[in-house]
């Protein structure tokens, strides 16, 4: 019984450490010179931070740079990289803004003089 018990922890363990190899492994293919030239200029000049640094992790993807990589460049956990590159192939150019949240909306702008 022991020796079953721990072969399944040891096939889970090997499991979950191929899938995690498979993740890092996975880049953007086939990035047309149209869409390379689009994501580079989202980002040098959107004006969403968030975007110039999403279109540069694309970019990157699609030059063999792993997850992991990426994670460390970015400074963002692996599996925010991986959900960047899952909302590029699904949705492309789009998928690089970020999606709506649900809420109320600000209602205005905060400025400093408000705090003085």
């Amino acid at each position: 019984m022991t020796n079953n018990l721990f072969a399944i922890t040891f096939l889970a363990q090997e499991s979950s450490n191929n899938n995690q190899n498979i993740e890092a492994m996975r880049y953007v293919e086939n990035l047309s010179i149209e869409k390379k030239n689009t994501l580079f200029e989202l980002m040098r000049t959107s004006k969403s931070y968030k975007v110039r640094k999403r279109a540069h992790a694309i970019l990157l993807s699609s030059k063999k740079y792993k997850i992991d990589q990426l994670a460390s460049i970015f400074d963002v956990d692996r599996d925010t990289i991986a959900d960047w590159l899952g909302r590029w192939e699904k949705d492309g150019v789009l998928g690089l803004q970020d999606a709506t949240r649900p809420g109320r909306p600000a209602s205005k702008d905060v400025r400093v003089e408000d705090f003085d």
